[in-house]
């Protein structure tokens, strides 16, 4: 199957067949309908649908910061996972894991002031301020800035 909207469709559909069946019930399993966007071959695109793919946990409300979401990819990098750190760093193009991190807290700090949720924005003006201020490093709680081990 070369459609991924056709893919999902079917994959969703005989899989609540077979729930349905397992499970002696009726009705539908999927609250939405899975959705397909198309992206642009660029790198401010990628950028922008990276920082909105890290951004969904604060969306959703499930925490305040995306680095607390262990099954975001933000989190997943600052914890050391070098597929994502490197491609993170592919669009970003600086030298060394440490500012392209802090480059990266950055753009999903503007990116999640500016996108919408409804007729609010993501993050609060006061929290965009205080992360632009910082410069997108990482504090540690204790005034203490986050200092990356990892030269990648």
């Amino acid at each position: 199957m070369g459609d991924v909207s056709e893919y999902m469709q079917e994959f969703k559909q005989r899989f609540s067949r077979w729930y349905n069946k397992t499970k002696r019930r009726y009705g539908t399993l999927w609250s939405k309908s899975f959705t397909s966007v198309m992206v642009e071959d660029s790198v401010p695109a990628l950028r922008t649908m990276t920082a909105c793919l890290d951004l969904n946990p604060v969306r959703a409300g499930i925490v305040k910061d995306p680095k607390d979401y262990r099954l975001c990819g933000y989190a997943a990098a600052l914890a050391g996972a070098k597929a994502i750190r490197q491609g993170i760093m592919s669009f970003l193009e600086p030298a060394g894991w440490a500012k392209a991190a802090a480059e990266y807290r950055r753009l999903l700090s503007v990116t999640g002031g500016s996108a919408k949720r409804g007729d609010k924005a993501v993050l609060d003006p006061q929290t965009i301020k205080a992360e632009l201020a910082r410069g997108g490093e990482l504090s540690l709680g204790r005034g203490d800035t986050f200092v990356c081990a990892s030269g990648i």
